[in-house]
């Protein structure tokens, strides 16, 4: 196909029209379907965008009331109004929240199936705990039916820390106490916390009394009886890290409470300590991880007691940040797994980049059977009246996804391409038949009359011309093409008229030249014919002019051999320029060769001899264009050509006559023999100047 096209004009107007039209068609259905597309996307933003922002707001202000199943409830109800749309919760951490409960596993891990079965706590081989989690009256509120309300796992083999060394399980356990405190108090339920704190003391053994202490050292929760000496209580209201401390009566382990960022919701953000929280432990009394099961469990079920389900995987993955467990897991009644503190959650990509950079993230997608997405995902901004619960550590408080199915929209979108594209190639069929026909008359068959004369003109023959009979653009066409043919002949013509140097700058200037030059190093020769006067006075101006080409074309000839450019002819003298690499010794050779090809030529003339003086100097000059805007000149102008010129004058009749610094440079030139003479005085120059003479090696 490319071969034909390429020797076929009207081929390629052909394929330059369909082109054309093709991209016209085509323009026009990328734009008119990008209108749509644009349409159809910033519809599914504004649905995904409203849906999100309402389902953020219902969620905001059902957490306000501090219950996490209504919360759930309420998200349930809204995903089963949705028959195009999919809607997921996400926590800070990337754990998908109040997501529909996956069915039962078909087969549960041991541990966990005889958890079940049997309700009791057991240890296995590997120190894995298993604690079932019973239904109290109290938990009735939020779990309805059944005896369990889920199975806690712990795992404390091969932990970083163990908790049968007294100090580290001592630290373990006033962690716990600090977050299950935390917890509670976030939660505006501070009226609890004497409770939770009874029961943790009654419940864990080896915790004798916990207490909280507020800034000028009351007890505010917790048990007020516990001994602080003066400087342990100093120590435990300024800030630090937490630290023991250890009485003949009691073991404290002691926390000072800085004023975090999640406390900052009801504590000013200008206090730099909110209190302290002292644990008062009976190291003898403590079972290791009997203690350390019993404080977890219970401060878990106090933390759930009040409506902060919610919160409980922030407060597992608490306690695993002590480094003393391998394994905390907690599953539901039936198996399910809730959460696990040691693994972290694997969000999708956009639902991750918008919890990193805290803003509302979108994309189209197409899956793999073919079915198109849009998929939203909207901030849930951390404001004041969340960070009781939240914190002000971080931004946002999770992220709303919305998926809406856009299968129809690019189904819809997918037949009106399929319908334009239809349409377009009848059109550019057509389209192109008529111009195949139209410009075959119209354009091929004058094309080729040009090529044909194009050729002839290429062949040499400038006389060829273009007969058309039109006068629209192809006629205008050919009279150009004929303007054009004349012009040639007329710069072959002037082309003998001017140096090489000024032909390539002219082309060089896309023929705007400028008066004006530039400074150049270049050799500068010339050639003066001695006696010319008296023989102009003793022939007539016919014999003389023929005698003048004679000489001048056989030292034209040696010129350009040796790849220097005439300048000029002024009379009986020749100017020539060098430049280039060895320009020097080009020029002396080429200056010693013009005298041998002078004496060949009088050698075979019967007429009178002619000599001519040859000059020639090395230096800085400028060539340019010279003269007027109306009549240029293109020379080399300066010093160094003016003091050529004045050793050619001075030349005697076969004489070649050097400067010192054509001889420094050229005095290894092959073939040339150099001889020094007396320095001479030249015009325009205050001191005399040194010269050489230089000759062929083989002459006499």
């Amino acid at each position: 196909m490319i071969p034909i096209v390429r020797h076929h004009l009207i081929l390629k107007v052909a394929l330059l029209v369909l082109v054309g039209v093709a991209l016209g068609f085509g323009a026009s259905t990328y734009l008119s379907t990008r209108t749509q597309v644009k349409s159809f996307e910033h519809f599914h933003q504004v649905s995904a965008q409203s849906l999100a922002e309402s389902i953020s707001a219902s969620v905001r202000h059902t957490m306000l009331e501090g219950n996490g199943l209504s919360v759930k409830s309420l998200v349930g109800e809204v995903k089963s109004g949705l028959h195009n749309a999919k809607v997921r919760i996400y926590a800070p951490n990337g754990e998908e929240v109040f997501g529909e409960q996956p069915p039962p596993p078909d087969e549960l891990p041991a541990h966990i199936r005889r958890a079940i079965e049997t309700e009791k706590t057991e240890t296995t081989s590997d120190a894995l705990h298993t604690l079932p989690i019973a239904n109290q009256d109290r938990c009735h509120s939020c779990h309805e039916g059944g005896t369990l309300r889920g199975v806690l796992t712990v795992g404390t083999q091969n932990a970083a820390r163990s908790v049968a060394d007294p100090t580290v399980l001592s630290q373990t356990l006033s962690n716990i106490a600090q977050e299950g405190f935390e917890q509670i108090m976030t939660s505006n339920h501070m009226l609890e916390l004497d409770d939770y704190f009874e029961e943790l003391v009654k419940e864990t053994a080896g915790v004798a009394g916990v207490a909280v202490l507020d800034n000028e050292g009351d007890a505010m929760f917790g048990n007020e009886d516990i001994p602080i000496p003066p400087a342990v209580l100093k120590k435990a209201l300024s800030p630090g890290d937490a630290f023991p401390h250890q009485s003949d009566s009691h073991h404290l382990q002691v926390i000072p409470l800085l004023n975090k960022p999640r406390c900052q919701g009801c504590h000013d953000a200008s206090e730099t300590m909110r209190g302290a929280l002292v644990v008062s432990l009976e190291p003898a009394a403590l079972q290791g991880k009997d203690s350390l099961l019993s404080a977890t469990r219970t401060s878990m079920e106090h933390v759930m007691l009040r409506g902060l389900g919610r919160l409980i995987k922030r407060f597992l993955d608490e306690v695993a940040q002590t480094q003393t467990v391998t394994t905390l897991t907690l599953h539901d009644s039936e198996g399910r797994l809730y959460h696990d503190a040691l693994t972290r959650a694997k969000p999708p990509t956009l639902v991750q980049e918008a919890l990193n950079n805290a803003r509302t993230m979108e994309e189209s997608t197409i899956g793999e059977n073919g079915r198109s997405e849009y998929t939203y995902v909207e901030p849930m901004r951390n404001e004041r009246q969340c960070q009781s619960c939240h914190g002000t550590d971080r931004p946002i408080r999770g992220v709303v996804e919305v998926r809406l199915d856009t299968t129809r929209a690019s189904e819809s979108r997918a037949e009106l391409i399929d319908t334009s594209v239809l349409l377009g190639g009848i059109t550019v069929a057509l389209v192109t038949l008529l111009l195949y026909l139209g410009l075959r008359i119209i354009v091929v068959h004058p094309v080729q009359r040009f090529g044909a004369v194009a050729e002839r003109v290429g062949d040499g023959d400038f006389d060829a011309k273009v007969h058309l009979e039109s006068f629209d653009e192809i006629g205008r066409l050919g009279q150009r093409m004929n303007t054009m043919i004349s012009g040639l002949r007329q710069k072959l013509a002037l082309s003998k008229f001017v140096s090489q140097e000024t032909m390539r700058t002219v082309d060089a200037a896309d023929g705007a030249v400028d008066l004006g030059g530039a400074r150049r190093r270049l050799t500068v020769l010339f050639s003066d014919i001695r006696g010319f006067t008296a023989f102009s006075d003793a022939h007539d101006p016919e014999e003389v002019v023929a005698m003048l080409n004679r000489y001048l074309q056989v030292q034209a000839d040696v010129v350009i051999r040796h790849g220097g450019d005439i300048d000029k002819y002024v009379g009986d003298e020749l100017m020539a320029r060098f430049d280039g690499p060895d320009m020097e010794v080009r020029a002396t050779q080429c200056a010693v060769e013009i005298l041998a090809a002078v004496a060949r030529l009088n050698a075979d003339s019967s007429e009178r001899a002619i000599h001519v003086g040859v000059g020639v100097n090395v230096g800085d000059a400028v060539l340019g264009a010279m003269g007027s805007q109306e009549r240029m000149d293109y020379t080399a102008i300066g010093d160094t050509v003016n003091l050529a010129a004045r050793l050619c004058s001075a030349a005697k009749p076969g004489e070649v006559l050097l400067t010192e610094a054509v001889h420094a440079a050229a005095q290894s030139a092959p073939g040339v023999v150099f001889e020094a003479n007396e320095p001479i005085r030249v015009k325009g120059k205050p001191d005399p100047i040194a010269i050489y003479t230089a000759t062929g090696s083989d002459a006499s």
